[in-house]
């Protein structure tokens, strides 16, 4: 075995002239809030606004998804407009009078943390958990603007709003009231001190119902506004963590992290428990619409619950943060996600298989949830069987050849941190960041078992299979070329070094291509398997988590930066087709290319399902890049010319690099030179001039139409 250090060969850039890949539909994540008008639900759900039709009898069905920038964790409307609270990004306003086609109009930077929002005359008041409460005046919804604001102790999580005052539910710092009848100047006139961290708040005059840690609820008498007072409350250990409560009638209505508690308030001095209906999820908010209760759960969708019988009588899932994603022939796809819940409602770990139904792509449906023990981590599918490996180590075999009626055909336990899997045959190779390489016979699927593994140097991020081979990226600094032809017994047969984190690789022809994140994507010659080199390198603007590579296209999930399609016409040097630029907060961290559609995963933001039509553009090459024509003489000793040439007049900066990626020479930075040709002599030396040693040296050129190196042979 020999050991390569990998240098930079080739350094190749993401083209801005990339045409953008087309949105078909998506199957939202996290639904942190709903807010009901009519038939009509409207959700703040991963990354945008999820429009519902309440069906009755049955489940709600999607109708519309806008993408928004940011993660949105508030909604309210009023039939005609929709404002959506978003973290890192502020307030969105968006038009919803035709409510199957949302349009955004405007977003108002103020609010950097919104975990609430009411909107009444218009105005839209935003609960900040950082900064307090804010006043947004939406007279001309594409125009909004602060009105007011008012720093506010605590972490202020949630807020009512009733004639001219905000009630708001500031955690640490209890309930407080602010007098907002003069909305450029919100000011405090009282507060009271709450048993537990102040989660939520309802009004009903001349009370407000606070829900709170510990179990509890308060009512509070608030007929005097300056000087509020709790008359009652209540303290169930049955409820678990409380996040958030809505009144109507003789009722109050709290989300729970043990589901929906209902309580009989008709005497405020002592409320009294009626009963709890069990839910999933993470429960973040519930509003109450004629007979339901809507409780909106981060990892569980959105219940429907009926008011008065406590059953639950419609449900959409959502697929919460999600993992892996994998189309199944009968036009399925399998996602890995889902949460447990402690007794806090806080999650614990990725632990549930969603199937989402395709029979409308534009509007995917999660039909049905298959709950596993642990923390899933990784998933493949083959015909009518899946293998799951989990973050504990444990692999499970499933049969997914009916929809709904997923099973555990097996199970056994492998080693700890579950990363990758691949299915081969009757085998199933799998990445433990812990563990390194394992093999698994699952030629009985109902009796899993090891025969084979490899300890790697920091662990294992991923693996592909060609033939005998197995490449393997450790998640760090190191691929890995193993010999699996006596699965019993891998061989290391050759090992590269890589200039940041290996996260997955795809491997075709002879070569790797490896997602590595901030060094973008890599391309490396394993041909030989003893001594796999690096033979490009291509930028891309955010991190590469994931490669999918399908005939002559790769696709690469970019965090960030968004998913980008690079044609391997020319395998060694992969070019940039397609890009697909996500909303704001919106990271793609798989990629899976399914011909038609391609799908890609983003965490809490949901499953992303993108046109593949545009995928037959690989086969049309873009114009060339604008290249070094020649370095001449290439041995030099010591000096050389490298000449270049533009198509017209453009800022350009040509630089020195040693292999390590230090910069030894500045020739241009930045500077404008006309069409044509143009010759820069480097003398070997560094910009302080001094001689540099006999090496290896990349000349690297950057003008707006991309990035071209060559490497520079220095022999004294």
């Amino acid at each position: 075995m020999r050991i390569v250090t990998l240098a930079m060969i080739a350094c190749l850039a993401v083209s801005t002239a990339a045409r953008p890949l087309d949105l078909v539909g998506t199957a939202p994540g996290s639904i942190e809030d709903a807010a009901v008008t009519g038939a009509r639900i409207f959700c703040a759900a991963g990354n945008g606004l999820l429009v519902l039709s309440e069906r009755s009898g049955a489940d709600p069905v999607q109708i519309a998804f806008l993408p928004l920038a940011g993660a949105v964790h508030a909604v309210d409307t009023d039939g005609n407009l929709a404002i959506l609270a978003a973290h890192h990004t502020g307030l969105h306003v968006v038009d919803v009078s035709d409510p199957e086609q949302p349009i955004w109009l405007s977003t108002c930077s103020g609010p950097q943390y919104g975990c609430s929002v009411v909107l009444a005359n218009g105005l839209a008041y935003v609960a900040d958990e950082y900064s307090g409460l804010w006043v947004i005046d939406l007279a001309d919804p594409t125009h909004p603007v602060v009105a007011g604001s008012l720093a506010m102790p605590g972490n202020p999580q949630d807020l009512a709003h009733e004639g001219d005052f905000v009630f708001v539910a500031a955690q640490t710092a209890g309930l407080r009231i602010v007098d907002v009848s003069n909305p450029a100047q919100p000011a405090e006139i009282g507060q009271t001190a709450t048993a537990g961290s102040c989660a939520g708040v309802a009004v009903d005059p001349p009370y407000a119902y606070v829900c709170a840690s510990g179990y509890r609820l308060h009512v509070i008498d608030i007929s005097t506004p300056t000087a509020p007072v709790t008359i009652g409350s209540f303290q169930s250990s049955d409820w678990g963590y409380a996040y958030d409560i809505a009144v109507a009638g003789e009722r109050a209505y709290l989300a729970t992290s043990a589901g929906l508690c209902a309580v009989d308030i008709a005497q405020p001095e002592s409320p009294a428990p009626i009963g709890t209906t069990a839910l999933t999820g993470y429960h973040r908010h519930v509003t109450v619409s004629g007979d339901a209760a809507w409780v909106s759960s981060t990892y569980g969708g959105l219940h429907g619950v009926d008011r008065d019988e406590l059953t639950v009588t419609a449900h959409y899932r959502s697929l919460g943060m999600i993992g892996q994603a994998i189309q199944h022939a009968d036009g399925r796809v399998l996602v890995l996600g889902g949460y447990r819940c402690d007794e806090k409602g806080e999650r614990e770990g990725m632990a549930g298989l969603y199937e989402v139904g395709l029979a409308d792509p534009a509007a995917p449906v999660a039909e049905a949830f298959y709950a596993l023990n642990q923390q899933a981590a990784a998933m493949d599918v083959a015909g009518d069987l899946a293998v799951v490996f989990d973050y504990y180590g444990q692999l499970f075999t499933l049969d997914v050849s009916e929809p709904g009626a997923t099973r555990v055909l097996g199970a056994c336990q492998l080693t700890m941190s579950g990363r990758a899997v691949q299915i081969v045959g009757d085998l199933a190779y799998l990445a433990s960041s812990e563990g390194g390489l394992r093999i698994a016979d699952i030629s009985d699927p109902a009796a899993p078992h090891e025969i084979g593994y490899l300890a790697t140097v920091e662990g294992a991020s991923d693996v592909d299979v060609a033939g005998t081979v197995a490449y393997v990226t450790n998640g760090y600094d190191r691929l890995y070329v193993i010999d699996v032809a006596d699965p019993q017994a891998p061989v290391v047969l050759g090992l590269a070094f890589t200039p940041n984190y290996a996260h997955a690789i795809a491997v075709a022809g002879g070569l790797a291509y490896v997602a590595a994140g901030n060094s973008g994507l890599l391309v490396l010659d394993v041909s030989d398997s003893a001594s796999p080199a690096l033979v490009a390198t291509i930028d891309t603007p955010g991190q590469a988590y994931d490669v999918d590579l399908r005939f002559n296209r790769l696709w690469v999930a970019d965090g960030a930066g968004g998913v980008h399609l690079f044609s391997l016409t020319e395998p060694a040097a992969p070019y940039l087709v397609s890009t697909w630029t996500t909303p704001a907060s919106t990271q793609p961290q798989y990629v899976r290319d399914e011909g038609s559609l391609v799908l890609v995963s983003c965490g809490t933001a949901g499953l992303y399902l993108l046109s593949g039509a545009v995928a037959t553009a690989v086969d049309n090459p873009p114009t060339p890049t604008p290249a070094m024509i020649s370095i001449a003489p290439n041995p030099c000793n010591p000096g050389t010319t490298i000449a270049f040439t533009l198509a017209a007049p453009d800022h350009v900066t040509l630089r020195i690099y040693d292999v390590a990626g230090l910069t030894v020479r500045t020739l241009l930075a930045g500077e404008i030179r006309g069409g044509g040709r143009h010759a820069l002599a480097w003398n070997g030396r560094n910009d302080e001039g001094r001689e540099m040693p006999s090496g290896i040296y990349i000349g690297r050129l950057v003008t707006s139409e991309g990035v071209q190196s060559r490497k520079i042979a220095l022999v004294r």
